[in-house]
């Protein structure tokens, strides 16, 4: 055995060996102008190439003047080949077997034709200026005809800008503000590349402040104004009231260029300014336009075929810079559509492509710069964020691992979430995305991941906290259904209520510390459901639990309103999940407590007093049993006093902190038969995250 695992290794060593991985290419395929600068031709085969584009000459493609060799007879032609012909002939008529089909030789020229028959299907990109994709059915494109050439002025600044500073560029930048004062638009860009997670933002930050000095192709006033929209919301400084009147002018003046967008030809500036306003609709609460934005975003960038598989032939077109802000643009568009269908309970609208993976993203100049948490003039930052260590940002560090967890995420809502595959669910599907999940974290760097067992004293950045936010959603997006799932053991709904409770808890450490940190402000989209999800599971806890485990949950539960509340000056799209939290809370809670969640609490915190429990009440009996036991008393504060004073942070430093050992321990559970008994066969639709709690009356979040 050993001496044929030696044979295979070392076969497959000489195979590995013999593939060459650069084919070289024929002198002859470089084009004419190329070949007189000596220099070497890229693209030549599909002109015009990058040098004659970079130096705006017309590429004239030169034909091959060597000699070609003498062809070799074939295989068919040998003396071998006739002779054996010969002899299979002579055996043939003495069996008597007749040829019903002639079978042709194998010609060259015939299997050439043949294959060219069965290639892949063709495509095309348009014009360099105008790249506009084109299947192979299209009428509106020439397969035949070659691209036009590239304009000089698309190229120019790109060259140009080479060799500026940062400091320079952003002096030029301030003169090209609009709408808006030079120091009010330096602010919001610089609170924009700051708070906006990468994974969302489709903009890659140098190239767009490079261009907005230079007026390369890569700006526009409508992103420009978008990133106005979208970095009001991190304007600490301004009252909710200022916040919505100076977001709502400039929303009005954008959607008035979008009409004066889309009668141009798609471009990536565009695709960009859509997804983030998109984004910024879909955090106030207006979620049509927000879908229907992505949705256009998409569009565009199908139109461009930036949707399609890298292809060799195809990028050869772009330059590296091109390539890589078309690979960023698809993948943080196909993140932000996870995260848009997850919160509005809709099927993803981009899949991901076959074949591809997040690891083409190659510029990491950024990676290593450092990440400093961004406040306004005149706005004192609290103790923690002024004395912020050294971060690097990790951009696309972080990006790669955000696409791979969307690609599990996406397998997760088309399998468990989508009405067209009713009967996807199953435990094996359940099996496969958790060993998945688990894979994903095994292969997550340290400089990544926020255990809850050792937080680092200071939040990451805002594309690393959701990273692992996302991951904890997802555990609770997998094994929510069991919880209502009909005919289970017991056991199973013990361990995915385990499960749950488990990814609510690091989901409530995780935002604890960010507003220890920063205080609760400049949360992004995904921060604000994730705790919406989080606190879903926590009230089921309260309904369920024992009475240390329903002390917790109530803890978190009253935690999670403190935190959204706070977010809703910067947020209010959230408001309708809080008030769906407050109701539920008041259902799970009825007969137990005396909880007044109507939002006013004074300076001692909120307080909670135990009840007796009403013999009648429709809580099983496990957990009826519950009231005779005390809680908590009528001078303990679960939570801390509110405050929006930014200058005082310790607001969250005096709440409890959760033992994480005893998340992951079953101990606290119910007896598990009396836990599926509670649960019951029902037919409650889990795409609500209330719907093991509820009553079916919730209409949902919109």
């Amino acid at each position: 055995m050993m001496g044929v695992a030696q044979d295979v290794g070392s076969s497959r060593k000489q195979s590995q060996r013999s593939e060459t991985p650069y084919k070289k290419r024929r002198y002859a395929v470089a084009c004419l102008p190329c070949r007189e600068r000596k220099i070497k031709c890229e693209g030549g085969d599909l002109p015009p190439c990058q040098g004659c584009r970079a130096a705006a000459i017309t590429c004239i493609p030169s034909s091959s003047t060597r000699a070609k060799r003498p062809r070799t007879p074939s295989v068919a032609q040998t003396p071998e080949r006739l002779g054996f012909e010969e002899r299979m002939r002579r055996v043939e008529a003495i069996l008597g077997i007749e040829d019903d089909v002639e079978l042709p030789l194998d010609d060259p020229e015939e299997t050439k034709v043949e294959r060219s028959a069965l290639d892949h299907p063709r495509f095309a990109f348009g014009s360099l200026d105008r790249p506009v994709y084109h299947g192979e059915t299209s009428m509106h494109n020439d397969f035949d005809t070659p691209p036009g050439r590239a304009s000089r002025d698309s190229i120019s600044a790109v060259e140009d800008g080479s060799s500026w500073s940062m400091a320079r560029l952003r002096a030029l930048c301030k003169t090209k503000h609009r709408y808006v004062s030079p120091e009010e638009g330096e602010f919001y860009l610089d609170a924009y590349f700051c708070w906006a997670s990468i994974t969302y933002s489709a903009i890659y930050r140098p190239t767009f402040i490079r261009d907005m000095a230079l007026d390369g192709p890569y700006f526009s006033p409508f992103l420009l104004i978008v990133i106005y929209i979208s970095a009001i919301r991190f304007a600490v400084g301004l009252s909710e009231e200022e916040r919505e009147i100076r977001g709502d002018r400039l929303v009005s003046i954008a959607m008035g260029m979008i009409a004066q967008e889309i009668a141009k030809p798609s471009g990536i500036p565009t695709i960009q300014a859509l997804i983030g306003l998109a984004g910024r609709q879909a955090s106030v609460g207006n979620n049509s336009q927000a879908w229907l934005l992505t949705g256009m975003g998409i569009r565009m960038m199908q139109d461009m075929g930036i949707h399609l598989p890298h292809d060799d032939r195809a990028d050869s077109r772009f330059t590296a810079e091109e390539r890589e802000i078309r690979t960023r643009l698809y993948w943080s568009a196909y993140c932000w559509d996870k995260t848009l269908g997850l919160s509005l309970g809709r099927e993803p609208a981009l899949l991901c492509r076959n074949g591809d993976s997040p690891d083409c993203i190659q510029d990491e100049s950024d990676d290593q710069e450092p990440w400093v948490p961004y406040y306004p003039p005149g706005v004192t930052p609290p103790a923690r964020a002024s004395t912020y260590p050294h971060q690097p940002r990790l951009t696309i560090f972080t990006l790669r691992h955000s696409c791979q967890l969307n690609i599990i995420l996406e397998s997760i809502l088309t399998n468990m979430y989508s009405i067209e595959r009713p009967n996807a669910r199953s435990l094996s599907f359940i099996r496969t995305a958790d060993e998945r999940l688990v894979s994903w974290l095994k292969n997550l760097p340290r400089e990544l991941w926020l255990d809850i067992n050792d937080l680092p004293a200071v939040s990451p950045p805002t594309h690393i906290v959701t990273l692992n936010l996302l991951y904890s959603v997802m555990q609770i997006l997998l094994y929510r259904p069991l919880l209502t799932a009909q005919h289970q053991p017991a056991d199973v709904v013990s361990s995915a209520l385990d499960k749950c409770r488990s990814a609510a808890v690091a989901v409530n450490e995780i935002l604890s510390l960010w507003g220890r940190t920063f205080g609760h402000i400049n949360m992004v989209y995904l921060m604000m459901y994730s705790c919406f999800v989080a606190a879903g599971v926590d009230v089921l806890l309260l309904r369920v639990g024992t009475a240390a485990m329903r002390k917790d949950a109530l803890n978190r539960v009253l935690l999670s309103l403190d935190i959204l509340e706070k977010a809703s000056h910067q947020g209010p799209g959230i408001k309708r999940g809080i008030e769906i939290i407050k109701t539920q809370l008041e259902r799970a809670t009825r007969g137990d407590f005396d909880v007044d969640v109507t939002g006013t609490q004074t300076n001692s915190g909120t307080r909670l007093t135990p009840i007796k429990q009403d013999p009648t009440s429709s809580i099983h009996p496990s957990v009826a049993d519950l009231s005779t036991q005390t809680l908590v008393t009528s001078d303990t504060t679960l939570v801390p006093p509110s405050s929006d004073n930014l200058n005082t942070p310790g607001f969250l430093l005096s709440h409890d902190r959760y033992d994480p050992a005893a998340a992951n321990t079953p101990q606290y559970l119910l007896d598990a038969q009396d836990l599926l008994n509670f649960l019951g066969e029902t037919q409650i639709s889990t795409d609500d995250p209330f719907a093991f709690a509820s009553d079916g009356t919730w209409q949902g979040w919109n």
